[in-house]
């Protein structure tokens, strides 16, 4: 399936979203005041409800919207 403009702009998105994640969790780690699951949660919500809102006006399709989310459930995952 071929999708617009837009739909790799997600995916940019989220890849460059992924690659900040996974930095910050070898940068950070063992420091205080900081949680890369807390990070990662936050992150997928924010994902999760943008995505989730597109699809309840119409404009990405239930597929677009399934697409989206198993890029989303990727990230801070290894590479």
């Amino acid at each position: 399936m071929s999708h617009g403009p837009w739909f790799d702009e997600f995916r940019r998105e989220i890849a460059s979203d992924h690659r900040e994640l996974c930095e910050a969790r070898r940068r950070r780690a063992g420091s205080s005041g900081w949680s890369f699951d807390h990070a990662l949660k936050r992150t997928r919500v924010f994902y999760s409800d943008r995505f989730t809102g597109y699809a309840r006006c119409g404009s990405i399709t239930a597929e677009d919207l399934a697409r989206l989310m198993r890029m989303v459930e990727t990230l801070g995952t290894a590479d």
